[in-house]
């Protein structure tokens, strides 16, 4: 039990990086090399050049040509499937990058928005000005735009976002839609 709490334990302690990365693994053919040739055709799946891969997996543009030599299938990933990889995992890793970040994001944003109304006082002059300047980016229009990145597939026509605020006797009631136009209008 203890093993299985510490392999728990480990998967939960791993980085975000290397998740993504084993994400993008998954979808490489595990034929075309070794680990380290496998992280590099991810790398390069994602727009990196091939100077950039090498140097992120830690070798030099010389071992990548000597990988091409002695690995005829890492030669094809690259020459041929490159494209393919790049259209299927390309966009799926800059979504992921993305939430990953704006989840760092609103992590500090929600602590210091939760300083601000508990002790007001505790806040720096920098974090003032960075709960100022943050306060514009929490509108109903930057939550459809992160609407439309959690679920892209969804309401591909037409949205309608409806805000109601007032309390008691009187609320308002504003009703608003968006539609995208085609591209081939």
């Amino acid at each position: 039990m203890d093993d299985e709490v510490t392999a728990i334990e480990q998967v939960l302690d791993q980085d975000e990086s290397d998740r993504l990365m084993t994400s993008l693994m998954a979808r490489i053919p595990v034929g075309s090399g070794s680990d380290k040739q496998q992280r590099y055709l991810a790398y390069r799946s994602t727009g990196f050049s091939i100077s950039q891969s090498a140097q992120l997996c830690g070798v030099r543009v010389s071992t990548i040509r000597a990988w091409r030599k002695l690995n005829p299938l890492f030669r094809r990933m690259e020459d041929e499937y490159l494209p393919q990889l790049q259209q299927q995992v390309g966009n799926e890793v800059l979504r992921m990058e993305y939430l990953r970040n704006m989840r760092l994001l609103l992590a500090k944003d929600a602590q210091l928005l939760m300083n601000f109304f508990v002790e007001p006082e505790s806040l720096s002059e920098r974090e003032w000005d960075y709960v100022k300047s943050v306060r514009k980016h929490y509108t109903p229009t930057d939550l459809l735009a992160l609407e439309k990145i959690l679920h892209p597939e969804k309401d591909r026509g037409q949205v309608t976002v409806k805000l109601v605020w007032g309390s008691g006797t009187r609320e308002e009631t504003v009703e608003g839609t968006y539609r995208e136009d085609d591209e081939d209008e």
